[in-house]
This record gives C-alpha cells, structure tokens and sequence, in this order.
C-alpha cells in the first residue's frame, strides 16, 4: 500500500490582515498497489468555530508555504497524544 498525507487546513486573517493557516486535522489516502482501490482516512484534531464557512483544504504533508507550519501524525500513529 502507498500512502499520502495531507493536513487539514483553514486560512484565516490576522491582525495584520495577513493570511494564517490553521490546522485542524491530517487525511490520509491509502492506495492497494494491487487493485488500486483507495482507502480515505480522517483524522480531526478540533473543529473550527468563529467565521467557518464548513470547508478545510487539504495540502501535502510537510509543505512549508504557509499551508503545512504544523506536521501532520506519522501515518497510522493515532495515539491519544495531539501530534503538535
């Protein structure tokens, strides 16, 4: 099986007015090499409250442009313990 992660994010504008990226959760997508059937696993850290219009982005695990600032859980290590 091959494995992408992705973090799930939400912008938001700061005091400055700039753009902030919040995490709330990692989607993982797991594809059989064999069949090629792909596997959807989500994994929500919180929710967002004030100003949400219900949608998160999903940018690849580990990118540094504004939108991966936290690192998403190794995959498959889903403890108790929040991975940031």
């Amino acid at each position: 099986m091959s494995k992408r992660v992705y973090n799930l994010v939400r912008p938001r504008e700061d005091k400055q007015g700039r753009t902030r990226w919040d995490r709330h959760g990692v989607l993982i997508i797991e594809t059989d090499r064999g069949t090629g059937e792909e596997r959807i696993t989500v994994r929500l850290d919180s929710i967002p409250a004030h100003g949400w219009d219900g949608w998160l982005r999903g940018f690849a695990a580990g990118r540094r442009d504004g939108a991966g600032d936290r690192q998403a859980a190794p995959a498959g290590d889903f403890g108790d313990d929040v991975p940031f």
